[in-house]
């Protein structure tokens, strides 16, 4: 690409390209884009972050000089920039961070007496003193609709979330207690005994609650899937079945308590097969090995259906038939019967057709 066409200074003083690199770095620094609104509208309006020199040119820091010497100066470069190949645009050369998101900026109280039409203007209000309020919300019973007694509050910024997070409040003599969302939803996921897995490079974890998989050995050698959740009294996500080893593992919707437990193991109506199995719940690394097995197995399940077709209805040829880790849902075992009948129909059509070849 040909080099820009304006008349350039030979030589600078150092000083002033020192001065007009630091101003220029001082720009693009994520401080000054978190209120620079005019040059943040600039950026992710271009989709690859160039910003036109010239503009940044008719500030008030840089005025006192010529464009062509502030296109000089940059030359000098910066670990923090880029400029383009014509000398006309520049960048950051670390993209944008991302804004901080509402659930980051947002913070958990909780300690507020019951609900009037008044109360959401008041703590609107409240939280206010500390910082630029987006708005309250208010947690509910999901029965009742009742007040909780508790709210997020999302802020405008991350640092007034974080400082009134630290704070010490009252709201009417009531000490309050409060903490940020994520240190929120954290507590109750220990409480609960949910566990965020990751695997691989996923950024999104895979959440699971402990005590969930019921593990049984010696059921009879002719169990099935379908029967075996019509057996039992509990709510079931999947049945993992080994039939070569009369085992398998059956995931709970909910974790098994150890009077419904000591139920199963003791009740000898309860029958996989005709055999009444033995029962044990999975934990530790057992339990982590199932769910890491688990996710990799709903990971091919969609790349499988992403492959058979926009939009399609039916299983097809790539559907989910109970492999890839031998998960099966209630009806998998049906699907399995069906594809029996279907290779016995494919292999007597192809020896038909050999049959005529061959004449």
């Amino acid at each position: 690409m040909a080099e820009p066409t304006e008349t350039l200074p030979v030589e600078l003083d150092e000083e002033v390209v020192n001065e007009i690199v630091a101003q220029f770095e001082q720009y693009l620094s994520d401080e000054n884009l978190a209120s620079d609104t005019e040059l943040l509208e600039i950026i992710q309006r271009n989709g690859s972050g160039w910003i036109p020199i010239y503009k940044l040119c008719k500030r008030p820091e840089l005025q006192q000089y010529s464009e062509d010497t502030v296109k000089s100066a940059l030359k000098k470069g910066s670990e923090k920039f880029e400029i383009n190949r014509a000398g006309r645009d520049i960048r950051r050369s670390k993209p944008l961070p991302k804004a901080p998101s509402q659930f980051s900026r947002s913070v958990y109280a909780k300690g507020f007496p019951e609900e009037t039409p008044e109360l959401e203007s008041k703590l609107v209000e409240f939280f206010g003193q500390y910082g630029e309020v987006e708005q309250v919300r208010f947690r509910r019973e999901k029965e009742t609709d009742a007040f909780k007694g508790s709210v997020f509050v999302e802020f405008k910024t991350l640092e007034d979330a974080n400082q009134v997070a630290e704070m010490k409040l009252k709201y009417e003599d009531t000490d309050l207690l409060i903490m940020t969302k994520a240190a929120y939803c954290a507590m109750k996921e220990e409480q609960l005994g949910i566990v965020s897995l990751y695997v691989g490079e996923d950024k999104k974890p895979f959440k699971y609650k402990r005590g969930c998989l019921l593990e049984f050995t010696n059921a009879g050698p002719e169990a099935q899937v379908e029967s075996i959740k019509d057996t039992l009294d509990l709510e079931v996500n999947y049945v993992k079945l080994d039939k070569e080893q009369n085992r398998g593992i059956i995931e709970l919707k909910e974790p098994i308590s150890d009077e419904a437990l000591e139920s199963l193991k003791t009740n000898s109506d309860i029958l996989f097969d005709g055999v009444h199995p033995e029962f044990n719940v999975l934990e530790g690394e057992k339990e982590t090995q199932y769910y890491k097995e688990r996710m990799q197995f709903e990971k091919r399940k969609d790349k499988r259906g992403a492959g058979r077709g926009r939009g399609r209805g039916g299983r097809g040829r790539g559907g989910n038939r109970g492999r890839g880790g031998n998960f099966k849902r209630k009806s998998d075992n049906q699907d399995q019967e069906q594809d029996k009948k279907r290779n016995k129909k494919s292999e007597a059509k192809q020896k038909g057709t050999l049959i005529e070849v061959g004449k």
